[in-house]
């Protein structure tokens, strides 16, 4: 499925400076300064205070320099030591937009930010600078060297995203659709902590989410010691400078994950990559046992949909979907996005038309002898499967025709996503004896397929011969298959299939 993530916008204005007010709010309360003290937000650049920017200025005009405020400068950094435990495309986050029916899915991306707050507190005179210093000595003296934060903001979701909300919920309806307008669906899917917001005319709506966060630590830059009050000037106030130094998770960015096709309509090609961008891990590898599990611990083992991790041919080339389920002891062939058909909705592919990536002719020939078998385990060296959304339905239910047209015996369903697949068997071993003796009616592609998943035969002299007929004999074919070495690392998706397990068990279940 397609996944974006776009940064939240706006977030100095919805995040950033909520927070920071909040928590030079609570931690001047806490060290017994007035609670009605004003603070002034000097801006990013640290020249002046910027006049009604803040929530607590709004008399910046009238303002004396003996009034007793507090003045901040804010600076934001991301904590380089939570860096690669951000969760973008994994698993980590509860979404907060939720269509399990058609896999769409939104959820924040947050970051840890390391806030440092440079505070200057100003009094009217020396003895109310004194006091707010002897009331630090003390909070010190008592053990209490940081303080605990309570925040709560809002911030916006991306336009971009709710554009693409609304064209999903266009195709939903569409076809198959459930009379359902946009604020209905959106409703029914999306979490309590959405709202919406306008502005001072009442206009310009735009929808949030509200969070809070908790325990949020903040502690100061002295230790037992507080910082001196100084006089500004001959006539000036007095004032003390410090640093306020605390931490909290930061969303920057809204990840989203939505299907290609929604009730059997592709998504218009702009919400989708149809450029492959090729890295390190899209290259089929070798390697040997030690090495594979090295490199369970390194990128290769990162959410990349690539042939390392899975092989086989996607189609459309650009539909990143993977099976939750495959057949054991087999490696992939095709990956195909099923269209379905309204006047003939058991219709699912015609495996003798597909071109130009399609399958020899000698494998045609030898799935049309049997082509029940693609549908039965260990009765061919193909295995076939349809899946709707994540689950792998009965292979019973498939119906193979002689020129390798392939049906569902039941009618698929256009609000679902089904995907068919297609995958090889890669240890000859599991065929029956009857599916071994159709395969030696097919020489040339026995050679062949020998040839391809284990490669070492032809210098161990075990490849079988050609005979006249084009056929191989039973003797030797059983011989070579005898001698493979089972799943062969190489072609398997799985590193622990090649090695001697009692067995090598799928079990699908369905809640009823």
């Amino acid at each position: 499925m397609p996944r974006i993530t776009t940064r939240v916008p706006e977030i100095v204005d919805s995040i950033t400076r909520p927070v920071t007010f909040q928590v030079v709010r609570q931690m001047a309360e806490k060290v017994g300064l007035p609670k009605d003290l004003k603070i002034r937000y000097a801006g990013n650049t640290g020249a002046l205070p910027i006049p009604g920017s803040t929530l607590d200025d709004k008399d910046a005009p009238n303002r004396l320099p003996s009034d007793k405020n507090i003045t901040i400068d804010v600076s934001e950094e991301f904590d380089e030591n939570y860096a690669l435990s951000v969760a973008m495309n994994r698993p980590e986050q509860i979404v907060f937009f939720r269509d399990a029916e058609l896999g769409v899915f939104l959820k924040p991306v947050y970051q840890r930010v390391v806030t440092t707050v440079n505070v200057k507190y100003t009094a009217a005179d020396k003895t109310s600078a004194e006091s707010w210093i002897t009331s630090l000595k003390n909070m010190y003296s008592s053990g209490i060297s940081e303080n605990l934060h309570l925040v709560d903001y809002h911030y916006p979701i991306p336009l971009e995203m709710i554009v693409l909300l609304i064209v999903i919920h266009e195709h939903r309806e569409n076809n198959k659709g459930y009379g359902e307008d946009f604020p209905t669906w959106f409703r029914n899917h999306a979490d309590k902590k959405f709202t919406g917001l306008l502005d001072q005319a009442g206009n310009n709506g735009i929808l949030v989410i509200r969070e809070t966060q908790s325990r949020i630590i903040g502690y100061f830059d002295f230790n037992a010691q507080p910082p001196k009050a100084e006089k500004e000037g001959e006539t000036g106030p007095w004032s003390t400078s410090f640093t306020y130094t605390f931490s909290y998770d930061l969303c920057r960015d809204v990840h989203m994950q939505y299907p290609l096709s929604v009730h059997n309509q592709m998504l218009p090609t702009k919400y989708y990559n149809t450029d492959k961008v090729y890295e390190l891990e899209d290259f089929l590898a070798a390697p040997s046992y030690s090495t594979a599990m090295l490199d369970a611990y390194t990128y290769e083992e990162r959410m990349a949909k690539n042939a390392v991790n899975y092989p086989g041919v996607p189609i459309p080339y650009f539909d990143d979907w993977l099976p939750r389920y495959s057949s054991s002891f087999t490696t992939n062939i095709y990956r195909i996005l099923v269209g379905i058909d309204p006047s003939n909705p058991n219709d699912i592919i015609d495996l003798g038309t597909l071109s130009p990536i399609g399958l020899t002719t000698q494998a045609k020939a030898y799935i049309g002898e049997y082509p029940v078998g693609i549908t039965q385990p260990g009765e061919s060296l193909f295995r076939a499967a349809l899946h709707c959304d994540d689950d792998m339905l009965d292979m019973n239910q498939l119906i193979v025709q002689q020129g390798l047209h392939i049906y569902n015996n039941r009618p698929m369903d256009e609000r679902k996503v089904y995907h068919f697949t297609l995958d090889m068997l890669i240890d000859p071993s599991k065929l029956s004896l009857q599916a071994i003796m159709r395969l030696a009616k097919h020489g040339q592609f026995a050679i062949d397929y020998l040839k391809t998943v284990y490669p070492g035969i032809v210098e161990a002299g075990l490849l079988p011969t050609l005979l006249p007929n084009g056929a191989v004999s039973f003797t030797s074919l059983a011989r070579a298959i005898e001698s493979c070495p089972g799943a062969s690392y190489r072609f398997s998706t799985n590193p622990f299939e090649g090695w001697r397990l009692v067995s090598n068990v799928v079990i699908v279940a369905r809640e009823k």
